[in-house]
């Protein structure tokens, strides 16, 4: 993913307003007079005045200029109040009572993985439809793997109601031969007359000739409808910068990038862009020259691969950015590089979420993202419930587990492979379907299909429990 912008001048209107809105905190209130922005007048020697107009001036802006807040996007909002009455009705169904204003946030966590994360997500939102639970999801955040399973669902405006003719799909398309090799190497000498070809773009031409076999030349901006119509939850793709990854680690906020189909960009420091303009160059802070946005296929490469997008950004050598670095080049790579779930982008205040179900498809300890997670909020002053890592055994893992406390999300965390779906084969079915295994048969799908499936139906009563819970109190101790 591309985009360009003054780095010095980009980043001078974050510091900004982080200075303006820690005096706006630190203030006991504004003194204004007037009911109009024609009739406002500010008191001499009045800084909490001009706060608020500084406040208000940042915010009236239009969908060209680089958006400087830690909301949500207006967007988002949007999908999220049209979504209430479709979650509502589904806790009616399950016989969950609950007032319009109570209304739960549930997330759904897919893990990084290849395609066995891909078919793995899929199976396990086939099932949580089955089961009546998925109506119930707010939004459904995906890394890696997870996010090829889910920008292929967003192209259906009403997927979450014809998942079982996708799953079919998908099962017929995985197993066919390489697409056509002069179709793909064409789509790739187009892209290497790109001044920012990269090796993402490179990734993404063996994403699509040798594993997903389409080429998604949609837009991620062109899912808007699906996303804010309220049928389906409201999508979030990871990704991570890799120099701050690499020089701060996975537990900076500055380190993580969200993709939805209304903004993108850094919710660490807050500063995002329109989506429709992702590729385009940016300058001040505001639009200096529109390009056409990167496509799926583009971004699946991205979102899929430890290779990195690069993004050309007119840098200060001076500057001392918490986001980017004095290098002209911000690089983008896949999320499991930091945490194998995008637990960060969920964990948002501004989104609210009391109940994570997360699904790890990951090679290795299957409890490495609840982990890493569980430090990552300790060192961020962010509410996680305690995990004790002595409790957890990578070698025979449970279908389910639940961590949970006071004034803190409940999240339940299911292994793929596990002592319940695959009883004394976990390793088998591990070495069987590892992040190399790239081709999958017919029978492969189907087997793998099932293992994720039994881990939704398995415990329908404990994920139905928790959403109870969350209702009935949001403050006591579960």
């Amino acid at each position: 993913m591309n985009f360009q912008m003054s780095c010095k001048d980009f980043y001078s209107f974050v510091i900004a307003q982080k200075q303006v809105m820690t005096l706006a905190k630190s203030s006991k209130k504004y003194e204004t007079s007037g009911t109009s922005e024609s009739s406002r007048s500010l008191k001499a020697q009045a800084p909490q005045q001009l706060i608020q107009l500084h406040v208000e001036e940042l915010d009236r802006r239009d969908d060209k200029t680089v958006r400087l807040s830690n909301e949500i996007s207006d967007g988002e909002k949007e999908a999220i109040m049209n979504r209430r009455p479709k979650v509502l009705a589904c806790l009616k169904s399950l016989g969950i009572a609950c007032e319009e204003d109570n209304t739960p946030n549930v997330a759904v966590l897919g893990s990084g993985g290849g395609l066995r994360a891909m078919i793995a997500l899929q199976g396990t939102l086939v099932e949580m439809k089955n089961q009546g639970l998925l109506d119930a999801v707010m939004y459904l955040c995906g890394v890696s793997g997870s996010t090829w399973c889910m920008s292929f669902l967003y192209k259906e405006k009403d997927w979450t109601e014809k998942l079982q003719v996708l799953e079919e799909e998908l099962c017929d398309t995985l197993p066919k031969p390489p697409c056509d090799v002069l179709k793909a190497f064409s789509i790739l000498c187009q892209a290497a007359e790109d001044e920012l070809f990269s090796l993402t773009d490179v990734w993404a031409f063996f994403v699509f000739l040798f594993m997903l076999k389409k080429c998604d030349q949609t837009t991620l901006s062109q899912h808007e409808v699906a996303s804010t119509s309220g049928t389906n939850p409201y999508p979030i793709y990871a990704a991570v910068e890799m120099k701050k990854l690499h020089e701060e680690g996975g537990n900076s906020p500055g380190t993580w990038f969200e993709f939805t189909p209304h903004e993108c960009g850094f919710p660490g420091p807050g500063a995002f862009v329109c989506t429709k303009y992702l590729g385009s160059k940016f300058e001040d802070g505001n639009l200096k020259k529109q390009r056409e946005e990167k496509n799926i296929h583009y971004l699946q490469g991205l979102w899929g691969s430890a290779l990195a997008s690069r993004q050309h950004l007119q840098g200060d050598p001076k500057s001392k950015s918490p986001v980017f670095t004095k290098d002209k080049i911000i690089s983008l790579i896949d999320s499991w590089t930091a945490i194998n779930s995008a637990y960060p982008l969920v964990l948002r205040g501004e989104r609210k979420v009391k109940l994570i179900l997360s699904f790890d498809f990951s090679d290795g300890d299957p409890f490495e993202t609840i982990k890493k997670t569980a430090k990552y909020c300790e060192t961020n002053n962010i509410p996680f419930p305690k995990i004790d890592p002595e409790k957890l055994d990578p070698c025979h893992p449970s279908d389910c587990y639940i961590f949970k406390g006071k004034d803190v999300p409940i999240v339940m965390h299911f292994p793929l492979f596990n002592i319940k779906n695959c009883p004394g084969e976990i390793e088998h079915f591990r070495k069987k379907f590892s992040f190399s295994h790239l081709v999958y048969t017919k029978n492969d799908i189907d087997e793998l299909l099932e293992k994720a499936k039994m881990n939704v139906s398995n415990n329908k009563e404990r994920i139905w429990e928790a959403i109870q819970r969350i209702v009935s109190s949001s403050t006591k101790e579960f």
